[in-house]
């Protein structure tokens, strides 16, 4: 049996990547029940469901009365729950068990994507046998799986970051305008789903400036900028509100994250990485970022670039873990 694994790793890696991730994920969705985090649940399924309801149990949604308005988080991912919960209930499926098995099997299919592009970034750069760990580690690391089926923004939001990224890494030789369009759309995505990301589409975007390539990086611009007005005010639109307040409301939020003074010691993001990892993994992806050899463009100036950011914003640690272990 270990022989044949053995020889399977050898010529079919990546079947073996994705087989070894969708059977530790099909085992989080039958077996992950509840959820870890508050805004696992109140930010999303809550508010999702109440609304299925026919009502608002947070006030959040967006009224034509000048005083009420979106809270400050997108209501992008929240309603497409909401659209899910109305479609099941209009077919007679009321049972939250069975609700929350969908919604975990539909997350657990989607984050299919970053075992896949984490693979092919990193056979790009490092070849098949590097690209072999990196793809166990993303399909089987103690985390991944059951993150894989929570409904955290800061999770759900990485696989457009990066299929945004392998589609400009995969562009590099031929420059196709469509596909800077493209990628800026789907990063400009990943930002409607979790304001911080910005930090990191910002990142893809500086990249191209740093390269001197002046139409990708306006053509980048522009299809995130388009991402972004469509997915955040088509809900707002929706639901009746032509003020459209939730790009104002957003603006405003990610204006008020930096402080003027930073609340907590620097040294506290590297505590937080390493309560995650346990292990010094986080210390050598900072190690083999120092490499010559191995600083290619995108894997790493769209983390470096976020670096500066981290200590004046309170909220966005789990957003620079998962950029770093994603690379």
């Amino acid at each position: 049996m270990l022989k044949y694994l053995a020889k399977y790793r050898e010529e079919q890696p990546l079947r073996l990547v994705l087989a070894s991730a969708i059977l530790f994920r099909l085992l989080a969705v039958i077996f992950s029940k509840g959820y870890g985090m508050h805004d696992d649940h109140f930010l999303v399924i809550e508010a999702a469901q109440s609304w299925a309801d026919n009502f608002d149990y947070n006030n959040w949604l967006p009224s034509k009365e000048v005083s009420a308005g979106p809270s400050g988080h997108s209501l992008f991912y929240t309603g497409l729950h909401y659209l899910l919960f109305k479609g099941m209930q209009s077919i007679g499926l009321y049972d939250p068990q069975l609700k929350m098995f969908v919604v975990r099997f539909i997350h657990a299919a989607f984050s299919m994507l970053v075992v896949l592009l984490g693979y092919k970034i990193t056979e790009q750069y490092a070849g098949k046998k590097v690209a072999f760990r990196a793809g166990m580690m993303l399909a089987l690391f103690w985390f991944m799986p059951m993150l894989s089926v929570r409904n955290l923004i800061e999770v759900v939001c990485v696989p457009f970051l990066m299929l945004g990224t392998w589609m400009l890494l995969k562009n590099e030789p031929t420059k196709k305008s469509s596909i800077y369009l493209w990628a800026g759309f789907i990063a400009g995505t990943a930002f409607s789903i979790r304001f911080q990301s910005t930090l990191f589409v910002g990142g893809l975007g500086m990249l191209l400036l740093i390269q001197r390539n002046w139409k990708g990086a306006f053509l980048f611009g522009v299809g995130a900028a388009f991402s972004i007005c469509l997915l955040q005010e088509l809900p707002t639109i929706f639901c009746g509100n032509v003020l459209l307040p939730s790009l104002a409301n957003t603006c405003a939020t990610i204006s008020k994250m930096p402080t003027i003074t930073i609340p907590r010691p620097g040294i506290n993001i590297f505590c937080c990485l390493a309560d995650y990892c346990f292990h010094p993994l986080v210390c050598f992806c900072f190690l083999d970022f120092l490499d010559p050899g191995k600083n290619t463009c995108f894997c790493f100036y769209r983390v470096l670039f976020s670096l500066p950011f981290i200590p004046t914003f309170q909220i966005s640690k789990n957003d620079l873990f998962f950029q770093l272990f994603h690379l």
